[in-house]
């Protein structure tokens, strides 16, 4: 029973994560990036409204089938990983481009003939 328990907890914290995380997405992605992330977030986005709520023997998914419920909080978490890494990878590159561009902003061109 505190396995089950502990189960539940698990489940419940990711599934939190996974909404705090849809919820404020859109404020993350930066509008010049969106594009290069288009093909991630939909992949989010249909796990997120993909027909998990039925098993493969067409039961509900729900509290009561904590096995389902575990697969499909961890393949809403995996996609929610992979559009969360990608997004910080473009952001890194996006300020290392920034940087290059302030520099390159302070080079005097008559100077360097």
């Amino acid at each position: 029973e505190v396995n089950l328990a502990h189960q539940f907890y698990n489940n419940a914290m990711k599934l939190k994560q996974v909404a705090n995380f849809y919820n404020k997405i859109a404020d993350e992605i930066l509008p010049c990036q969106s594009g290069m992330l288009l093909e991630d977030a939909n992949a989010f986005e249909k796990v997120v409204k993909k027909d998990h709520k039925r098993t493969a023997d067409g039961k509900q998914i729900s509290w009561d089938t904590p096995v389902q419920l575990k697969a499909y909080t961890e393949e809403l978490y995996m996609a929610m990983s992979r559009l969360t890494r990608r997004n910080k990878v473009l952001r890194k590159v996006h300020d290392q481009v920034s940087d290059i561009v302030v520099r390159l902003m302070d080079t005097d061109l008559v100077r360097q003939r």
